[in-house]
């Protein structure tokens, strides 16, 4: 008859604990596993301290909920249950809304729009460059030619004057 209230009152506390808020044990890394016993696989390592919510309890073991989202199973002998008056204290904090970033996000738009515009200048003034670079090394080519025609004349203007 003892043991039969004793497991009452177990599994009376067991259930009590569900909605709860629990941490770890001080020193123990505790494994989360995706059922509630150990050849189930392990979903993460919580660390000692972690906060969690316990959302159900069944034999040894308490379904919970992590800080980040993640739900799993973990040996209740792993956690440390925490008062009520604690454990409001213990449940995360919601997550912080994003900061508005549309401003600076318009300034840069802006600015690559700027930076573009610079880059297409810079080609442009980079083709026309070019474009007198090869008409300027024709003109030399030319010259050059030309040049080489003069001399030849000369040479053969002063050789035809050296035979009269």
């Amino acid at each position: 008859m003892k043991s039969l209230l004793f497991l009452v009152l177990m599994l009376t506390s067991l259930v009590a604990m569900a909605g709860q808020y629990a941490e770890v044990k001080d020193n123990i890394y505790a494994n989360l596993r995706s059922g509630k016993a150990e050849t189930y696989p392990v979903i993460t390592v919580l660390k000692p301290k972690a906060k969690v919510e316990v959302l159900n309890t069944e034999n040894r073991y308490a379904q919970i909920k992590t800080a980040d989202g993640q739900e799993g199973w973990i040996a209740l002998r792993l956690l440390v249950v925490k008062p009520p008056a604690v454990a409001a204290a213990a449940k995360p904090a919601p997550a912080p809304a994003a900061p508005d970033l549309s401003a600076p996000l318009a300034q840069c738009k802006t600015a690559l729009q700027g930076a573009q515009q610079t880059i297409q200048n810079a080609d442009e003034r980079l083709t026309r460059a070019e474009t007198a670079l090869q008409q300027r090394e024709a003109a030399l080519t030319s010259a050059k030619q030309l040049t080489i025609v003069v001399g030849a004349m000369s040479l053969l203007v002063g050789f035809l004057l050296g035979m009269i």
